[in-house]
């Protein structure tokens, strides 16, 4: 998630040097995108869906919503952040993590509060989640801020390798890592399997993680510069159908972000938007939107907690709760987050 930094020589450099105006705006498409997403992904679903329609809506905004939000961010920051590793690790982590640490700190705590004394859904120790927080999310929603910042311990690292590795040798290794996307279906198939898989010493369990996702973003930006045809687009179709198909005949929803189906969602996204030549329209909201997209992921949930107790008495379906829910608290939580930005040492609040 974070912005485009000044590219290092390389062999690849005037290419990339002769793109970088043109490409950065897609970045900023890419943010929007998947900050809009995330708002689909957490907005409540009812109950009960009124229709199949609205079942379908349901499960299909469930799965795409996390594949094109969280895990796009994660495709998004790798190819930032691996995109030329002249820093030396001291200089990236003074860079990158007081724009991590803190807001992660100052919403775990934010969140923990409002758990235990407004919202009434939590009902341990204060005390004790606040002195977790160092250790593991103490609100659902800040997995996303753990993950960034483990990407981020070992993103020096793996960019001096990126920086020598050849295409073939990278692609290598993301087809083993592909091999741990299809764990989850294991699971559902051989449960049996399953258990000696995802074990501590299971096959490539240690392989397997969200540090791949992240280089699976670098490959995308470095390498993939295809020309779109109509039928790319039409491509789309296919996951959701695919899950929707994958429910019918098992009972069962593969909806886990490290599957193949996820990852091929995400990589089909950031592709297209890679790849389509946008005019600048509305570039200027766009780039605001995109610079807001971080503090909007953080706090989003201000609004979505109270909100979906209030829109629940309606009884509306799926698809109309959903979108309704999308446009009310984004544009508040995008107020809020515009807001604060104002204030003095807003990036240790918002990023």
């Amino acid at each position: 998630m974070e912005g485009i930094q000044g590219l290092k020589s390389d062999p690849i450099s005037t290419t990339i040097t002769t793109m970088e105006k043109k490409r950065e705006y897609w970045i900023d498409v890419l943010r929007c995108f998947a900050c809009v997403m995330v708002l689909f992904c957490h907005a409540p679903a009812p109950d009960n869906a009124k229709s199949m329609i609205g079942t379908a809506f349901g499960m299909v905004n469930a799965y795409l919503g996390m594949a094109w939000g969280p895990v796009l961010f994660f495709m998004i920051s790798g190819a930032c952040v691996l995109w030329g590793g002249q820093d030396s690790a001291r200089v990236f982590f003074k860079k990158r993590f007081s724009r991590v640490l803190c807001p992660t700190i100052v919403w775990s705590v934010v969140y923990v509060l409002l758990e235990q004394y407004v919202w009434k859904t939590n009902v341990s120790s204060v005390s004790h989640k606040l002195l977790m927080i160092p250790f593991a999310p103490q609100y659902g929603l800040l997995w996303f801020m753990y993950v960034i910042i483990a990407i981020y311990l070992v993103t020096p690292i793996f960019s001096v390798w990126l920086e020598r590795c050849s295409k073939k040798d990278l692609q290598l290794y993301l087809a083993i890592w592909a091999i741990t996307l299809l764990f989850p279906y294991v699971r559902v198939s051989q449960p049996e399997i399953s258990s000696g898989l995802m074990s501590g010493n299971g096959l490539l369990y240690y392989f397997g993680g969200w540090m791949w996702v992240a280089v699976f973003g670098y490959y995308c930006r470095r390498y993939v510069n295809i020309q779109l045809r109509v039928w790319h687009y039409t491509l789309i179709l296919i996951v959701p159908l695919s899950v929707l198909a994958f429910k019918l005949l098992s009972g069962e929803t593969i909806t886990n972000c490290l599957s193949i189906a996820s990852v091929f969602a995400t990589a089909y996204a950031f592709v297209i938007i890679q790849n389509t030549s946008f005019k600048g329209v509305l570039r200027k909201q766009v780039e605001v939107f995109s610079k807001y997209s971080f503090g909007i992921y953080l706090c989003h949930m201000l609004f979505i907690h109270p909100f979906r107790i209030w829109i629940s008495q309606f009884g509306f379906d799926s698809y109309i709760q959903i979108p309704i829910t999308v446009i009310v608290c984004g544009t508040c939580t995008y107020l809020l987050v515009w807001l604060i930005s104002k204030l003095p040492f807003s990036k240790y609040i918002i990023g």
